[in-house]
């Protein structure tokens, strides 16, 4: 399947410096997002969301690359065809975010207080997966 071009959809910073900010953001944004693919506590979407927000701002080629890879551009097209998740991601989502904040409130986390912060953030982005996120 040929490349599909996305220019359209790009808007590129007219000021120089903060095109450079994007495209520093979205390299970092996907550097991560990469190592998140191998550890099951660090989110890879949200990270791959916001690289191509950030090249969409800074480089038609750098957008067209990243949606026409194959391993990060199907997952984005698909986000932004849908903007719904399945629910097999829903699931292995909410159950990693279980497992690594219980594991970090009962063994990492002496203070009370941070354990409450830690348990709230994490219950709100849970609730958020699963019940404002739509899912297909």
């Amino acid at each position: 399947m040929p490349p599909v071009d996305y220019r359209d959809e790009v808007k590129i910073e007219s000021r120089v410096w903060l095109r450079r900010l994007y495209w520093t953001a979205g390299s970092l944004a996907l550097v991560i997002g990469f190592i998140g693919i191998f550890l099951p506590v660090l989110p890879t979407a949200p990270f791959l969301l916001l690289a191509s927000m950030c090249y969409a701002r800074a480089s038609v080629r750098l957008y067209n690359w990243l949606m026409n890879h194959q391993w990060f551009g199907p997952p984005l097209r698909d986000w932004k065809r849908t903007k719904a998740l399945p629910l097999r991601v829903k699931i292995l989502a909410i159950s990693m975010i279980a497992l690594s904040a219980g594991a970090s409130v009962i063994f990492l986390i002496p203070l009370v207080p941070v354990k409450i912060f830690v348990t709230v953030c994490c219950s709100a982005v849970a609730f958020y997966l699963a019940f404002v996120i739509p899912t297909r």
